[in-house]
């Protein structure tokens, strides 16, 4: 249980920062293309 939770901490550790950045990313993306969608009616999809 101790050698799990060492390596649980150790991952989160090592892939936290790469996670949030990823996470705030996707959440800047996503506003991004909202607000464009919203502004000039069209998809960046086509």
């Amino acid at each position: 249980m101790d050698a799990l939770k060492t390596l649980e901490t150790e991952l989160y550790g090592r892939w936290s920062p790469a996670l949030r950045l990823a996470g705030v990313a996707l959440v800047a993306a996503a506003t991004i293309y909202l607000y464009w969608d919203m502004h000039y009616g069209f998809t960046l999809l086509g």
